[in-house]
């Protein structure tokens, strides 16, 4: 009998390039639940040339089991050469959520690879099983349905000799790069919590100028400008959409 090995990668919290060695793979980097939809669909798709098994759950950013959604299916297979399957997404329980600002929870995708066929020269396979994890914002409806350039809200304050990133809205944001460097950001800002302060580290407290790029409700990356020297007004404005 062939003894299979399997290794679990993570993949996918920011750029759909991150997608590139999974066999399945998502139809979207993030999802928003809008708290007056029924359900949401999320798409699954098969670039491999066999069949795969899937498993599909929700957990949520506290690592609590209290998860308010419903999957269906969350077992199934998808058809080789860009077959999909739809999982479609459903509230359950949401009242326990706050209604102020938005809920972080992540969509989980665990491949199931086809078992190898023998080619009679070892007794050792090595399969590699990849789980895809992406965002699912639950967004209230005292919200808004839309959030077009709610970044530009972002302050940028002095205190105590260092520069902080301010999120003054009820909104999540994802930070992916400060004046086009990807290393200055962390998980902080990738994941930047509503009503949240945020340091930078790299920024000095004379600097004025400021650039940051955060990807939108539709995975697009857009650049922002700042003027840390404004004090009325917004400091941050929309200047390029990038990819």
């Amino acid at each position: 009998m062939n003894s299979l090995s399997k290794f679990g990668v993570v993949v996918g919290l920011l750029m759909p390039t991150f997608f590139a060695n999974s066999a399945l793979v998502l139809h979207g980097t993030r999802f928003i639940y809008k708290q007056e939809a029924n359900a949401i669909p999320v798409t699954v798709e098969n670039n491999a040339k066999e069949k795969y098994g899937a498993q599909f759950w929700i957990e949520n950013s506290d690592d609590t089991p209290d998860i308010p959604f419903a999957v269906n299916p969350s077992m199934f297979t998808v058809d080789p050469n860009n077959g999909r399957h739809v999982v479609q997404v459903s509230q359950m329980q949401t009242d326990s959520l706050a209604t102020d600002r938005e809920s972080l929870f992540t969509i989980n995708l665990q491949e199931i690879p086809p078992t190898p066929k023998s080619d009679g020269l070892s007794n050792n396979q090595f399969v590699m099983a990849t789980r895809t994890i992406v965002k699912l914002l639950y967004r209230p409806s005292e919200l808004g349905v839309e959030r077009q350039d709610a970044e530009s809200n972002i302050k940028l304050l002095r205190k105590n000799g260092q520069v902080y990133m301010e999120n003054p809205t009820p909104f999540y944001f994802a930070i992916i790069a400060i004046n086009d460097d990807r290393t200055l950001v962390n998980d902080s800002l990738t994941t930047m919590t509503p009503f949240s302060s945020v340091p930078l580290k790299s920024l000095r407290t004379q600097d004025t100028k400021l650039s940051f790029s955060s990807i939108d409700d539709y995975g697009g990356v857009r650049q922002y400008d700042c003027d840390m020297r404004a004090t009325e007004g917004s400091q941050c404005t929309f200047s390029e959409s990038k990819r």
